[in-house]
Parts: structure tokens; C-alpha cells; sequence
């Protein structure tokens, strides 16, 4: 039965049932299990109620499968990022190691190799001068930093020697 049907039914068995309830209130009957048999007997709201149970427990079943498929699909998310990780650092090595330093096309991607700035790194943030945090609410300038750390030693930070980068672009 479908949900429409079911919600259908129970709407027509409550409308059945509440009817009968009446002619059994006008009657001066304030037995409250006479009433509940006499539902019982002359509607089919018990079944509908049934139904309905049952459709509120298949969609609890429902429901759990789903958290235990976005768990087992999170896991798999995570499990191909860090094969795609370590796959892409090993292109990155072996175009290093093979001294590719111009743009190779394949048919699917273009690799491309190419040096990246040096970094800041942060070794005591307390040590940086003032000059360097964006006020309200304090931040660090990083590329004000950056820039500074380039061109003179800073106190608080110091340069990487830089990191190498390899591009993949699909088109």
C-alpha cells in the first residue's frame, strides 16, 4: 500500500470510527471499551492503524540503511581522496624525478609541473610585529608576512624553501 493510500485510509477509518463513536455518545453508551470494540467491529481503523505501523516501520528501516550507506559511502569517499593523494604524489615524483619541467598533454589530462612560492611558516605568532595583524579582531597579514619574510628576516616566522605543485586539468 502506498503512502497516499495509506494516509487515505486512516483518514476515511478515523472519519468512520468518529461517526460511530457519536451514534454511540447520542445513545448515552459512555462505555469506553464497548466503544472501542464496537470501532473495532464495524471499521477498519485497527487495519489502517496496522498498516500505517508498518509503513512507519519500514521507513525506520529505511532511515537506518541510509545512515549505514552515507557511513560506508564516507568511508569510501575518504579511502579514494587518499588514493588519489597518493597517486598524484607519485606522478608529481616520477615527473620530478624524470627532470620533466615542460607541460606534457595526454589524452585525458595535461601534467604540469611548477614551483610554488615559499611559504610562511608561524614559529611564535606573539613574536610578530604588530605591523603584520589586520586590527579588529586581530589577524595575521599573511601576505603582507609573506612579503616581508621575502625581502627581510621577521621575528616569529621564517621562509620554506618552497614546494613543487602538479596541475591536472581536464578538458
Amino acid at each position: 500500500m502506498t503512502q497516499r493510500a495509506i494516509e487515505h485510509e486512516l483518514d476515511e477509518q478515523a472519519k468512520a470510527a468518529a461517526a460511530l463513536l457519536e451514534v454511540l455518545r447520542d445513545r448515552g453508551d459512555d462505555d469506553a471499551e464497548l466503544a472501542a470494540d464496537m470501532v473495532e467491529g464495524e471499521t477498519g481503523l485497527m487495519e489502517a492503524l496496522d498498516a500505517a505501523d508498518a509503513e512507519i516501520l519500514a521507513c525506520s528501516v529505511t532511515i537506518e540503511g541510509c545512515k549505514a550507506a552515507e557511513a560506508s559511502l564516507k568511508a569510501r569517499r575518504d579511502r579514494a581522496a587518499a588514493r588519489m593523494d597518493k597517486v598524484r604524489a607519485a606522478i608529481e615524483q616520477a615527473l620530478i624525478l624524470a627532470d620533466v619541467s615542460e607541460k606534457i598533454a595526454r589524452p585525458t589530462a595535461t601534467f604540469t609541473l611548477s614551483r610554488r612560492k615559499p611559504e610562511v611558516v608561524i614559529d611564535d605568532e606573539s613574536q610578530i610585529p604588530a605591523r603584520f595583524f589586520v586590527p579588529q579582531p586581530p589577524k595575521l597579514d599573511k601576505k603582507a608576512l609573506r612579503d616581508a619574510a621575502e625581502a627581510e628576516p621577521v621575528p616569529g616566522c621564517h621562509m620554506t624553501n618552497g614546494t613543487i605543485s602538479l596541475t591536472i586539468r581536464r578538458k
